[in-house]
């Protein structure tokens, strides 16, 4: 593979049981790292994409190398099937602002976003803040 292209869907299921296997190679850690940041271009789409339509400035990062190893040991999913490495949050102040958010904008909360080098089909998290008490 050049440096920087996109890693096939082999390399990737191969880097996955290394990585799960702990026999990996400073190599290993590279390819992640291009794997990881084939997600960017969709991540920063997704946030552009909010804050023009939507009017928010969603929170967000790509998952670390070591979040993404420690999660393929603790999962039987394969590294291509992580769906998480990347991920926004819209932060409101309320249940209730985000309730109507959701019910404003999202009838169905599955986006998509492309990129020039990968596609990405999830959900999109609005999260409230305050303290929730029980009556």
């Amino acid at each position: 593979m050049a440096e920087n292209e996109r890693p096939s869907n082999s390399e990737i299921g191969r880097l996955g049981v290394r990585l799960r296997n702990r026999t990996t190679s400073a190599k290993d850690f590279r390819l992640l790292d291009t794997y990881r940041s084939s997600f960017e271009s969709a991540y920063e789409n997704i946030r552009t994409i909010v804050k023009v339509n939507y009017g928010y400035s969603p929170v967000g990062r790509l998952k670390t190398a070591e979040k993404i190893v420690q999660k393929l040991k603790r999962q039987s999913a394969r590294l291509s099937q992580i769906q998480d490495i990347a991920g926004c949050r819209i932060v409101l102040a309320d249940a209730v602002a985000q309730q109507r958010f959701l019910e404003e904008h999202f009838f169905n909360r599955w986006f998509l976003a492309r990129s020039s080098r990968r596609t990405i089909v999830g959900t999109f998290q609005v999260t409230a803040i305050g303290r929730i008490t029980r009556s």
